[in-house]
């Protein structure tokens, strides 16, 4: 005669496999099926309180990664989970709330926002000076390497005096994938103040190496090249060297 265990009768083999789902094995299930797991939105919800800043990003990197657009469009529509922490770059290093403004707009519909970066690296890239006639910066892998060509030059040289990044509360952001930086970057259009002290960096330069984006410094006629729409720029990039160090 047996006796039936009443604990363990409370699961059934969908709900055994839905409880053993970790961030790890959510990501390795978007890669391997291009879709999520079959969990509801507060499964979801309960996976994003768990997951580390780097399983967020990691999750960010795998959907961009998808070969078939049209999947990885409903996996997005389905869930983003959101950042622990996002970075802000600025000039000043005692900003005690950052206001929204229209300084950069990525449409000319936005109203102002404050903007974010998901790490460390894209926000040392909007730390450099000059904008886009003195550089180019973004990923070509699906945001899984950040890369940074800039025009290395007296004019650059002398006015990148560095700046500061801060670290911001993630609450009232939001993400586009398909404008801009798409999920390395999220806006807020309400005040933010920023947690703790920011990071100090003697130059844009210094803390792009020191958070792993790839520096090339081009002379003028390379980075004209970068600039034109029909550039191979992966087979340019392959010829050029990037900086170690300072």
């Amino acid at each position: 005669m047996s006796i039936e265990n009443p604990r363990l009768s409370q699961f059934s083999p969908e709900k055994k496999e839905q409880a053993a789902f970790t961030p790890e094995r959510l990501i390795a299930h978007v890669r391997n099926h291009e879709s999520l797991p079959n969990l509801s939105s507060a499964e979801l919800q309960s996976m994003n309180d768990i997951m580390t800043q780097e399983e967020v990003v990691e999750y960010h990197v795998t959907v961009n990664e998808l070969d078939d657009r049209e999947k990885r469009r409903e996996t997005l529509d389905q869930w983003i989970p959101k950042p622990k922490v996002l970075y802000h770059a600025s000039r000043s290093g005692n900003v005690q709330e950052f206001e929204p403004r229209g300084t950069f707009k990525r449409r000319p519909e936005d109203p102002p926002q404050v903007f974010g970066a998901t790490t460390k690296a894209v926000a040392a890239m909007m730390m450099a000076p000059g904008g886009d006639k003195w550089h180019k910066s973004g990923s070509y892998d699906s945001g899984r390497t950040q890369t940074f060509i800039y025009i290395d030059s007296d004019e650059f040289r002398a006015t990148d005096t560095g700046g500061y990044i801060y670290e911001l509360p993630p609450d009232t952001f939001t993400s586009e994938p398909d404008i801009g930086l798409g999920l390395d970057e999220w806006t807020s259009t309400k005040p933010v103040k920023p947690l703790g002290n920011p990071e100090h960096y003697s130059s844009s330069i210094d803390a792009m190496l020191r958070h792993g984006v790839k520096v090339y410094p081009v002379n003028s006629q390379t980075f004209a090249r970068f600039r034109e729409k029909d550039t191979d720029h992966i087979t340019l990039l392959k010829n050029l060297i990037p900086l170690k160090e300072i």
